[in-house]
């Protein structure tokens, strides 16, 4: 009796092989790169960090040292505290891209929001996680918005059932009149005679919300560059956007002492308009 051999089956095995690497070859590999050269950007999130750089004028700026305002009035800060609400970017095709407040282990901060206060070092930093990319501007916020990006409301809260930095034990927070205090410098001026006056300006109330708007081309790479400086100048608290000096740090009482009204207008829209802040 003589075996019966399979001929075919070698060129049946060959044939399915083929086909395989036909088949393999046609699949929609999205990790390799596209040969147009096409391919998509890197929106990968990545750390881009603010330095606060606090100037009085011309000089480096500390809690209780003396300054020169613009006016020529001597001057010295006991206490000086804003929040922080919310960083966007601005793209080179002018969108606007969200970047995320994040505590030192790259978590988001509660409320999207921060409190700078000179009397803790470590808030003089702003931490974001942005996609890479060229920006030319940076948005932020000095105060606290009504609402949320979600709706939620943050000001004219019941803050004793808020977390930090939006609890009471911040002292940024008005009880008599349900709302948060955005910013916050006390200290004391000296008047023509030499004599030391005191002054606070808290300044709050919706309207009052101050909008930074800071242009300056900068690039996110995300390998530990993506550092820029923020400086922020006290003085120009105390100039309008005309160039006046106003309010005046060793005026009358009103002028000097400010929780509300027409001063606190003044100081709100001096903070937005004559370059408190600037992206360096």
């Amino acid at each position: 009796m003589h075996t019966v051999r399979n001929h075919h089956r070698p060129v049946l095995s060959g044939i399915i092989l083929l086909l395989i690497v036909l088949l393999g070859g046609c699949s929609d590999d999205t990790t390799g790169p596209d040969p147009s050269g096409n391919n998509p950007a890197d929106t990968a999130s990545v750390l881009l960090t603010f330095d606060i750089r606090t100037i009085a004028g011309t000089r480096p700026f500390a809690l209780d040292s003396t300054y020169i305002s613009e006016a020529g009035v001597e001057y010295k800060v006991s206490k000086f505290m804003y929040y922080v609400y919310g960083i966007t970017l601005i793209d080179t095709a002018g969108n606007n891209v969200a970047a995320a407040l994040v505590d030192t282990d790259n978590q988001p901060l509660k409320y999207n929001t921060t409190l700078v206060d000179y009397r803790r070092p470590e808030t003089l930093t702003l931490r974001v996680l942005a996609p890479r990319g060229s920006y030319t501007a940076v948005h932020l916020t000095v105060g606290i918005p009504q609402f949320d990006a979600e709706g939620n409301m943050l000001n004219h809260v019941d803050a004793s059932t808020m977390e930090y930095p939006l609890n009471v034990d911040t002292d940024m927070y008005w009880g008599w009149k349900v709302g948060y205090v955005f910013l916050k410098i006390e200290g004391t001026a000296m008047d023509g005679k030499g004599e030391p006056l005191p002054f606070l300006y808290h300044v709050g109330d919706d309207p009052r919300l101050m909008m930074m708007h800071m242009e300056m081309p900068f690039t996110v790479k995300g390998d530990g560059s993506s550092i820029r400086t923020l400086e922020v100048n006290v003085n120009r608290l105390f100039v309008t956007p005309l160039g006046g000096n106003s309010p005046n740090l060793a005026g009358v009482m009103e002028e000097r002492v400010v929780h509300g009204g027409a001063t606190a207008d003044i100081v709100s829209a001096n903070a937005s308009l004559s370059g408190f802040m600037t992206l360096k």
